[in-house]
């Protein structure tokens, strides 16, 4: 059970919080955003890529060895919406990159985080 409380007083309502029996390899990948993220967990591993747009970050994970992790997560878009203001093209770089991602990590649970 989760319990927010402020001073000892509960201030909202009781949720149940699912509980993962084992906690699996994660490989994170992004630009400068998720630098420093998560540093303190040991079973996450990042591959942070300062500047990178989509198509760059496709191209990385088509060419590296980065392991068979239970799950990846992917932030990019930001460099890519700086560049350019058509989202329509970002949308089918990022496309592109899942396809290539779930490609490579077949049996990986996929995560596309949005852009902050």
């Amino acid at each position: 059970m989760l319990r927010l409380s402020t001073e000892g007083r509960e201030v909202g309502s009781s949720k149940k919080v699912q509980e993962h029996p084992k906690s699996g390899e994660c490989l994170v990948l992004g630009d400068s955003i998720i630098r420093n993220v998560g540093l303190e967990f040991p079973d996450i591993k990042f591959g942070c890529f300062p500047g990178i747009r989509t198509e760059q970050l496709q191209r990385v994970i088509e060419k590296s060895d980065l392991g068979n992790p239970d799950a990846v997560v992917i932030h990019v878009g930001t460099n890519d919406i700086k560049r350019t203001r058509n989202l329509n093209y970002v949308m089918g770089d990022v496309y592109d990159l899942i396809i290539t991602a779930k490609s490579k990590f077949a049996a990986s649970r996929i995560v596309l985080s949005g852009v902050l």
